[in-house]
């Protein structure tokens, strides 16, 4: 979680590629203040970190809370940074293929 938050504040596309799973998904309502839900893929993604549509500044991160059942988990996150603050909750499978 945290090696992802990093990666995203200081566009460092190799270490965000190297964590985030092939089939990633950010899924957003309201994404870059266009109306309806977007979702990206992770090449897309890392795109958008490497032109600088989103990430560069740096965030503080607080984890409110962990929740997990056999190969899911949960966890809800705080990002406070000097552009913006927001809560995110990230979803984790454990591929077992």
């Amino acid at each position: 979680m945290l090696q992802f938050v990093r990666g995203g504040d200081h566009r460092d596309v190799k270490l965000l590629d190297h964590v985030l799973h092939k089939d990633f998904r950010v899924t957003k309502n309201g994404f870059m203040g266009k109306p309806g839900v977007a979702v990206i893929d992770k090449q897309q993604y890392l795109k958008n970190i490497e032109t600088g549509v989103f990430g560069g500044l740096p965030r503080e991160v607080a984890i409110d809370s962990i929740d997990v059942a056999e190969t899911i988990g949960m966890v809800k996150v705080r990002l406070e940074g000097i552009e913006n603050s927001f809560v995110s909750y990230n979803s984790f499978v454990l591929d077992l293929g």
